[in-house]
């Protein structure tokens, strides 16, 4: 064909290098798939694409105005003294009360030592087990005999150098038990490692008196002697009687 001639149909043009059309992706850059009137990067699923999320439209459960509730306020326990007020009325609250308790001491000394054995500090009576003792009627009655029938306040009932708070030796340590709060714990976690308990102030020595004829010792029935032992509370409490001062 004679280019010269004017209508005759033109060859294409050579591609001449350079950059591609603006409506073609260019090479490592993905096209766009943003709606029509919308920039690219916006977020497709709030038109206004705040940084934030709005709680102020219609319908919503909380306002952007609104405070924010409260969060539930925490369980309380009652006092131990309001338990104990109440575990003393009937035999049936003491249950309720000391049960937990003392299965809790149970199972330790059981877990470590194995078997139970011992007296009762309140009635001097052998236990074949600290809950079925502590929860019986006997035990509850004369418990409260002891006391008076007036619950110590919880500061007094909880002190580990009461005499109403069981030594009991186990392989792992001396394992504490309070009849009165039915509270329990060794020795060395309660009190600090090595701590004893605190003792009443000891009063001065008299002064030495002087010697005196001894007569010789009369004779003493096993009766007079459990008897002494109950006058004076003698047990597992080393001597100490269990009344509340």
């Amino acid at each position: 064909v004679d280019p010269q001639v004017p209508g005759a149909l033109q060859p294409p043009a050579p591609a001449v290098n350079g950059p591609a059309p603006p409506c073609a992706p260019q090479l490592g850059q993905p096209a766009s798939f943003a709606p029509a009137g919308q920039a690219v990067g916006a977020n497709f699923w709030d038109e206004e694409s705040p940084a934030t999320p709005s709680y102020s439209g219609a319908g919503s459960a909380m306002s952007s105005s609104s405070p924010a509730p409260s969060p539930a306020p925490a369980m309380r326990q009652p006092p131990l003294g309001l338990h104990l007020e109440a575990a003393f009325k009937t035999k049936e609250s003491w249950r309720s009360f000391m049960e937990p308790r003392a299965a809790v001491a149970e199972n330790e000394v059981y877990r470590v030592a194995k078997y139970w054995q011992g007296k009762c500090m309140v009635c001097l009576s052998d236990m074949r087990g600290l809950s079925e003792h502590m929860l019986s009627e006997k035990h509850y009655k004369k418990l409260g005999s002891q006391i008076n029938w007036k619950v110590p306040e919880p500061k007094v009932a909880s002190d580990w150098s009461r005499q109403w708070v069981d030594r009991i030796t186990l392989p792992r340590g001396v394992f504490l038990f309070n009849y009165i709060t039915g509270e329990s714990g060794y020795e060395a976690d309660l009190l600090g490692s090595g701590t004893q308990p605190s003792q009443a102030p000891v009063a001065a020595a008299a002064p030495p008196a002087q010697p005196v004829p001894v007569s010789p010792p009369v004779p003493v029935s096993g009766g007079c002697l459990s008897r002494l032992a109950d006058d004076r509370g003698l047990a597992r409490s080393g001597g100490r009687p269990l009344f509340v001062e």
